[in-house]
């Protein structure tokens, strides 16, 4: 796909996976029809007027837009993809936008606010005239705040001590902090949740991926190391057991994040298993008990219900990934 004349910087699919938005630092975001995804067409530009775009979300009903550039940000109508209208202009001559999240049940909208950063919270129930609505956070240096699929808590970034915390949202009104989860001491460029909202992803400056299980598991994330340099960009596969890392050394990473698949890769490239010789031999006061069945397990490849799109190679070719955002097609 042809058309900017900088660096991207964004793109977003639509919930139903038809529409495509492009969004780059020459100012424009750029609407494509991707229903054959083989044959995209441009359908809009988008120009806001306010310099560098940087990100682009969609509402929940695919018909809202949100996108925010280096002063404002704005509320467009894609009910028509080809002929998009501006309604609404948010945080207009205040702090720039630098990452927005719609909540689920399309009616609130987070904005994370200046250098220091600040969560504020606008009521888009009306999204001709967005009301921010009363936040205790907008004097802590959190950012990246983005919503669980339950509509009931909020994940950000603590600029300061470098951790994740979990905010209560369930009265948007009367938010609250409820959980600190440590990262990895190393700025985060973007948190998502997954399908379910039982797991949580960040990419981090300093070339690691996160992954927090939120069901019960320990506060601490498992790390994900492969990138040689800052991973700015994490998506989730539709089912959540697979997620995507973007680094700047040009990669995607698929990884698996289901452990009895991981397991069985594992025991199917140690095959045969351990003898009771070799066992004897490495771990004679320890009785024998092989971790890895006898037998040789099926190939621990892309799930049967798996739309196309997902490869199950661990590294692919990505174009640039300066200040990337990942995305996955929810047709998948």
């Amino acid at each position: 796909m042809h058309g900017h004349t900088r660096f991207v910087r964004c793109v977003t699919f639509s919930p139903d996976g038809r529409t495509l938005v492009t969004a780059a630092e020459d100012g424009t975001a750029r609407v494509w029809n991707v229903t054959d995804p083989r044959k995209p067409r441009l359908t809009s530009v988008l120009a806001p007027g306010g310099g560098e775009i940087a990100g682009t979300a969609f509402a929940p009903d695919g018909r809202l837009l949100a996108v925010w550039d280096q002063r404002t940000a704005g509320l467009w109508d894609l009910t028509d993809p080809g002929a998009p209208r501006l309604l609404s202009r948010i945080s207009e001559g205040g702090p720039h936008v630098t990452t927005a999240s719609f909540r689920p049940d399309g009616r609130t909208l987070v904005t994370s606010t200046g250098e220091s950063g600040s969560l504020r919270f606008w009521d888009i129930g009306e999204p001709g005239s967005p009301r921010e609505l009363p936040s205790p956070f907008r004097s802590d240096p959190l950012t990246g705040g983005v919503f669980s699929p339950d509509n009931r808590r909020l994940a950000a970034f603590h600029r300061t001590d470098k951790t994740v915390w979990l905010i209560d949202v369930d009265d948007i009104r009367h938010p609250a902090k409820t959980t600190q989860l440590t990262a990895s001491g190393s700025w985060l460029y973007t948190i998502v949740f997954d399908a379910e909202g039982h797991r949580l992803a960040a990419g981090a400056a300093d070339s690691k991926a996160l992954l927090w299980d939120l069901s019960g598991g320990p506060a601490t994330p498992t790390v994900l190391t492969g990138h040689t340099n800052p991973v700015p960009a994490v998506a989730f596969g539709p089912g959540g057991d697979t997620l995507a890392t973007g680094g700047n050394d040009f990669t995607v990473r698929l990884r698996d994040t289901r452990l009895d698949r991981v397991t069985a890769r594992v025991c199917d490239s140690a095959y045969p298993r351990i003898s009771r010789a070799q066992w004897a031999q490495h771990f004679p006061a320890v009785d024998f008990g092989p971790p890895c069945p006898a037998t040789r397990a099926e190939p621990a490849g892309r799930d049967p219900g798996r739309g196309a799109g997902w490869s199950d190679r661990s590294d692919l070719p990505v174009v640039r990934a300066g200040t990337l955002r990942a995305a996955a097609d929810p047709r998948l």
